[in-house]
């Protein structure tokens, strides 16, 4: 198993304990900036708002090459037991939402959230291909993986279960 750690903005290969990629981000707005250490590569992710009616089609994560060619799309979705249509819901409670369809490049996966700090990826036959574990007190990510993920993606799809966290927070105005 291959393990990784994301601390401070910096993801680190956990055996080497070596600098893979920093997340730069601006003070407004959701989009990061993931340069690779070592090396000119850059890549970013945001989130794109949309102003349709439909819940999963309001927003959605995108992960962009330094060209700014799209590489991964990710759809936020509803709990399975929580689709405001089918529990007839009160106009003030929200949805909750706990997991994401990502696809690009001809794969799909889908990042779930187990509780408010720890996720997982997983393939199309349900198998568990990455996990992300908070570190609890001592802070930062322990990120885990069977297969062979470049940083910049690891990167990607750590940006993507921190902007699911983000979710289901509540606003207050």
């Amino acid at each position: 198993m291959k393990r990784y750690f994301m601390k401070s903005r910096i993801l680190s290969d956990a055996e080497q304990d070596q600098p893979l990629a920093t997340l730069n981000g601006n003070f407004w707005g959701p989009e990061v900036k993931i340069q690779l250490c070592g090396e000119m590569t850059q890549f970013s992710a945001g989130i794109l708002e949309s102003a349709k009616p439909d819940f999963e089609e309001e927003r959605k994560y995108w992960f962009r090459d330094e060209e700014g060619q799209i590489l991964w799309e990710g759809t936020p979705l509803c709990a399975e037991e929580g689709e405001p249509e089918s529990q007839e819901w009160p106009a003030n409670r929200i949805p909750r939402v706990d997991r994401v369809r990502i696809e690009g490049g001809g794969e799909r996966y889908l990042l779930l959230m187990k509780n408010s700090q720890n996720f997982r990826l997983e393939d199309p036959d349900g198998e568990v291909v990455l996990q992300i574990l908070h570190r609890g007190i001592s802070g930062g990510w322990d990120i885990e993986t069977e297969r062979e993920w470049a940083a910049g993606w690891i990167c990607g799809i750590f940006l993507f279960s921190r902007y699911l966290e983000k979710e289901n927070e509540f606003s207050v105005i």
